[in-house]
């Protein structure tokens, strides 16, 4: 779910996916939802948007939709039967439906950015295991082109959980970042040790007696139902029988997932890697160098950061460099699998990243698939609000420093008022940098639309460049001081 300004009217609106294949469009009138218009996408052919971005992909003045679906993941073998990605194109006040099949593939990100500098959409999506990351360049009219091998993008992610772009070096162009797994031993960790939900160890209980159905865990349960439909949900797996899903009573997305389950998987399509971008298991950082990438990952040490779920750009420290916080963990330190805590990559001026999670209060132990940057008590840095598996979300209040920043709302008329795929360049003495304003990327994490610059010891922006979605450009040579926030109204 995310809240998006779809019509224009400068209220959010509630985008939700649900687990079944439909979506739905919940309308904002005037801030009450009481008489929302509810508009439904529905689902043929697909069992679930795990992913979405928003951007005038075919340059009308409205968001349009980039839908990354995903079936069932490694329930089934990572099957994707019903993961054909799409694009729903916003048209005088309905949507027209691109549905992109030629290859499918369990997406779990999609990012919406300019790759090649050329004032136009682009759409990259990110897909797990042997499935390559698509990333198409878009060529204008809402048409694009799929970049193939040798096309000047050089390696993608195997198992890819999260895409971002941003400039990292401070070269006015926009670098791309992806997140996969890694594996490293730890020290042995409880995981019920580190989280403040008091029914932790029951919960692994149940888990730990899914594939042998032990239902009778289920009895005197704080949470029976759910116990029991998820055990009817492994029922019907185990059996490929869906008699069980009768069972379930929580929800009609929990029976729709307990029958597909229990169906037996479509034969596996065959898929020429070699025509696609090269994959590796391993996070890459691709910079930006003339018409192509190179992948930096290795060289910056940014190439590892455990079981990795979202990873977003944030000058967290402001000081001028944009920063990396990887949220990762999976599974509960059972078997294998082993708690590592959350990474949080320093930007060293463009030469390497440090892991400072310690030292920054960022290296907790909770499995943490999302979050969101935001300036919670607008003191003009960012600080983290993160979700958490059998936790409650928590909030990382910054107190780094006192450098200086500043931060931009852009405002137009029409319906795309958040100016989504805007950039936006400062100048503060011989320094430049610039942000993207997106609404994608990420893995199920979305942030405010607003951009935020660190300064370090600047105390004046000498000069503001906006690139507005339509390409129209807007600058200010006006100083402008440092430690505001600043809302830029198109004329």
């Amino acid at each position: 779910m995310t809240l998006v300004d779809v019509d224009g009217n400068g209220y959010q609106d509630i985008f939700a996916t649900t687990y079944g294949g439909s979506n739905y469009l919940v309308s904002n009138s005037d801030g009450d939802f009481s008489e929302a218009e509810v508009k439904e996408f529905s689902g043929d052919g697909r069992l679930l948007t795990l992913s979405a971005g928003f951007g005038d992909l075919d340059q009308d003045g409205d968001l349009d939709l980039a839908l990354g679906n995903w079936s069932s993941g490694s329930e089934k073998l990572f099957s994707p039967e019903f993961s054909a990605n799409e694009i729903l194109y916003q048209e005088n006040g309905d949507y027209r439906r691109t549905v992109m099949d030629d290859i499918k593939g369990e997406t779990n990100s999609v990012l919406i950015t300019d790759l090649n500098g050329d004032q136009l959409a682009d759409v990259l999506f990110g897909n797990d295991r042997l499935t390559p990351d698509f990333y198409y360049l878009g060529v204008g009219q809402g048409q694009f082109e799929l970049i193939q091998r040798d096309d000047g993008v050089p390696l993608s992610s195997m198992f890819t959980m999260s895409l971002e772009s941003a400039d990292f070096n401070n070269d006015l162009a926009m670098d791309v970042f992806s997140t996969d797994m890694s594996f490293a031993r730890a020290a042995t960790v409880d995981y019920c040790d580190q989280v403040s939900t008091e029914n932790c160890q029951h919960w692994l209980e149940i888990l730990e007696n899914l594939p042998d159905l032990g239902v009778s865990v289920c009895k005197g349960s704080f949470n029976a139902p759910a116990c029991v439909d998820a055990m009817s949900i492994s029922a019907a797996q185990l059996l490929k029988d869906d008699r069980p899903c009768n069972a379930i009573t929580s929800s009609q997305s929990a029976q729709r997932l307990c029958r597909h389950l229990a169906r037996t998987a479509a034969p596996e399509v065959a898929i020429d890697v070699n025509a696609h971008i090269e994959q590796r298991q391993q996070n890459t950082l691709l910079l930006k160098s003339g018409d192509s990438f190179f992948d930096a990952a290795n060289e910056l040490g940014v190439d590892s950061s455990y079981w990795s779920w979202n990873a977003s750009a944030a000058d967290l420290d402001k000081d001028g460099w944009n920063d990396i916080y990887v949220g990762n963990g999976f599974h509960f330190g059972d078997g294998f699998y082993e708690v590592q805590p959350n990474r949080m990559f320093r930007n060293v001026s463009g030469a390497e990243f440090d892991d400072v999670a310690g030292s920054w209060g960022l290296d907790d132990l909770i499995n943490t698939p999302s979050y969101t940057y935001i300036d919670y008590d607008l003191d003009g840095d960012l600080d983290i609000f993160a979700s958490g598996v059998m936790e409650s979300p928590r909030l990382f209040e910054n107190k780094l420093n006192s450098h200086n920043s500043v931060s931009f709302r852009l405002r137009q008329s029409g319906k795309n008022s958040d100016a989504i795929g805007a950039t936006v360049t400062i100048n503060s003495g011989d320094k430049a940098q610039i942000k993207e304003l997106s609404l994608s990327g990420g893995f199920m994490s979305y942030d405010h639309p607003v951009v935020y610059f660190g300064l370090a010891e600047s105390k004046v922006v000498d000069k503001l460049t906006i690139v507005w979605p339509d390409g129209e450009q807007t600058t200010i040579t006006d100083p402008l001081e440092a430690n505001h926030h600043y809302v830029v109204q198109r004329r």
